[in-house]
């Protein structure tokens, strides 16, 4: 997030091609010094397919999926996406979400494809309720031999068995 202004978000990683971001409504954005705020809805993607990533996890069967996040409000359903590669709201390889459900909008939700798994995810693995608050919240997933695993501010808080694999993942989603 070292631009500052624009409607671009720079790959950072240095491993293989840029898989750059772009912000859809620069106006519904706030550039901070190293960070992004999202004022209101917009949606920020690569646009093209998350090959890299894609490759990489069907490669080794794990991930990890992290992201420094202020929930708006405490009221999410879905979940919303934090952090997605998927096609729509029913079609994903994976997903970090908040609000599993209507009962559970301050949850963290967990969702990935895997060949045990539906194309939505389900089962999927979710925190306790009353995580996902309006301060500044660490939330990571992983995924490795089949297991799911969220933490918050550094502190395991669920793990579920997912099973099966990744070869399943469709290779044309993008990452949001």
């Amino acid at each position: 997030f070292n631009e500052g202004s624009g409607t671009s978000v720079a790959d950072s990683s240095g491993n293989g091609a840029p898989l750059n971001l772009s912000i859809g409504n620069a106006g519904n954005v706030t550039w901070g010094s190293g960070s992004l705020t999202v004022n209101s809805n917009t949606v920020i993607s690569s646009g093209s397919p998350a090959s890299k990533i894609i490759s990489a996890a069907q490669a080794t069967n794990t991930l990890t999926f992290e992201v420094w996040v202020t929930a708006a409000n405490t009221t999410q359903t879905g979940p919303a996406r934090l952090m997605t590669i998927s096609q729509d709201r029913d079609n994903r390889n994976v997903t970090l979400g908040q609000g599993a459900t209507a009962s559970a909008t301050t949850a963290y939700n967990g969702r990935i494809r895997s060949t045990s798994t539906t194309n939505n995810g389900v089962p999927n693995v979710d925190t306790p309720s009353g995580l996902a608050t309006t301060t500044l919240k660490h939330v990571v997933m992983t995924s490795a031999n089949g297991v799911t695993t969220l933490y918050v501010d550094g502190v395991q808080v669920s793990s579920g068995s997912i099973g099966g694999n990744f070869s399943n993942w469709n290779s044309n989603y993008p990452l949001a």
